[in-house]
């Protein structure tokens, strides 16, 4: 067998990490502020939605926690306006926490967040940090 090729480096010869850099998701102009969208980034599957109480853009792991069900098949809870998920209707604030679960006690716990990633606005994009929050952007 051949021998496999060397991963790929930067100007200073360190790895390049695919993760650890910024990716665009879709224009700005496409992307519905009343709709979760699914989108594919890097094998990566990513739920975008615009938070209006912030004002800004949100990228989850395309997945609620409870029953794996895409959230990009919610919808944005008219009243709360968050992210829902159409299975149980959990609901997920803009960094990823589960803010309510209707046939609990109110906010789900640590383990019910889902993941969430960076996001930039940038000439006329939405782009993501796929490393996710916990790596830091550069």
């Amino acid at each position: 067998h051949a021998p496999a090729p060397a991963p790929a480096t930067v100007a200073d010869n360190t790895p390049f990490s695919f993760p650890r850099n910024w990716y665009p998701l879709e224009f700005l102009s496409d992307l519905s502020k009343t709709a979760p969208t699914a989108i594919t980034v890097l094998g990566v599957r990513f739920v975008v939605w615009f938070h209006a109480p912030s004002g800004a853009w949100s990228a989850l792991e395309d997945a609620c926690p409870h029953r794996l069900a895409p959230l990009s098949e919610g919808r944005i809870d008219e009243g709360s306006k968050m992210l829902q998920c159409a299975y149980h209707g959990w609901e997920f604030g803009k960094c990823g926490s589960c803010v309510r679960v209707p046939t609990g006690d109110g906010a789900g716990g640590r383990r019910e967040a889902v993941r969430s990633f960076p996001v930039a606005e940038y000439r006329g994009m939405l782009w993501v940090w796929p490393a996710g929050v916990e790596e830091g952007v550069e």
